[in-house]
């Protein structure tokens, strides 16, 4: 509970810096149609990403219907927002619960949960690079921007890494994690567990068509994140191209993976200010933008996923009672 306090708390300190009464006036040149278009990208983009598990389901040989893979991924969603960035804590929800309740083998569940990831990041790292040599030669590295963004690569980078590796060779990635003295009791069951990963992954990987599947879906699902932040610039009238609001966007989402809060939480507002100082943004209009943005991909998400949750749990208790 206490990392979203901080996140939420590194949001006001963002406020408490800002001109509130120009904040509230760029809100109000917001129309609501603008945020329920905004909301409704989002909504595409949630069902992209389900289809997207759906898929990688089916490249492992499992056919799991569409409404069971949105339950696990919404209790994700729920998790990745009060959890710090990488979403970390909402995956590994998602592989238990593929396991659990889906009737997954360990090896299964990490297959699926790996196939994602792997498709997502890779993705994601090669739009922020082709974005980086744009923005490095407009503005240069000299600056904190530059380093900031840098740095924040690199982490990324070691994330797809690791991640590449799980799904490339996990056998070769246990047996180092084997290694270390705290799981040196557990070398037989992550030697069992290598070789299903090892078996499900390969069943996958032979499969170029779904694979490529993987890496359209997600492109789409980071083109609609860069339609949704133009939508809102446009509607702040701020003076900055498609081009521009797109790759700042990743680039902001880029040093919020980095796990310091919950979801990014203060640290992708910040981001934002940061990054768009350098095109001529003031102030409250950039976090006016990045609080709006933020409502649609964060907020509004974690209200549907609470949501969404706390009726799936009733309706199970309910329906028994009813029986």
């Amino acid at each position: 509970m206490l990392l979203p306090l901080a996140g939420i708390l590194a949001v006001i300190c963002l406020l408490w810096f800002a001109d509130i009464d120009q904040i509230g006036m760029h809100l109000s040149m917001v129309k609501s149609s603008t945020v329920i278009y905004a909301c409704l990208l989002q909504l595409l983009t949630i069902f992209l990403i389900n289809l997207q598990w759906k898929k990688a389901g089916e490249a492992i040989g499992q056919n799991i219907p569409l409404q069971k893979i949105l339950y696990v991924n919404m209790a994700g969603a729920f998790v990745e927002s009060v959890t710090p960035a990488v979403k970390t804590g909402g995956e590994v929800t998602k592989a238990y619960l593929f396991r659990s309740q889906m009737g997954l083998t360990s090896g299964q569940a990490v297959a699926m949960v790996s196939l994602q990831k792997a498709a997502s990041i890779f993705t994601f790292v090669l739009i922020n690079i082709i974005g980086m040599v744009w923005y490095l030669n407009l503005y240069g590295v000299h600056g904190h921007q530059g380093t900031v963004l840098l740095i924040s690569l690199a982490f990324l980078l070691l994330v797809l890494a690791l991640v590449l590796g799980l799904v490339f060779a996990p056998q070769r990635l246990i047996a180092v994690l084997c290694c270390l003295p705290l799981v040196k009791k557990a070398r037989h069951k992550l030697t069992a567990f290598a070789e299903s990963l090892h078996h499900c992954l390969q069943q996958a990987l032979v499969q170029r068509r779904k694979m490529l599947g993987f890496i359209f879906l997600s492109v789409l699902v980071w083109a609609f994140f860069a339609c949704k932040a133009y939508l809102i610039s446009h509607a702040l009238h701020l003076q900055a191209s498609f081009l521009q609001i797109a790759v700042i966007t990743y680039f902001a989402y880029m040093v919020a993976m980095v796990p310091l809060l919950p979801g990014g939480l203060g640290s992708f507002e910040g981001s934002m200010l940061f990054l768009l100082a350098p095109i001529g943004v003031p102030l409250a209009q950039g976090l006016t933008m990045a609080l709006v943005l933020r409502f649609v991909t964060f907020w509004f998400v974690f209200i549907l996923s609470a949501a969404y949750l706390g009726i799936y749990t009733l309706s199970q208790r309910l329906v028994p009672h009813y029986r």
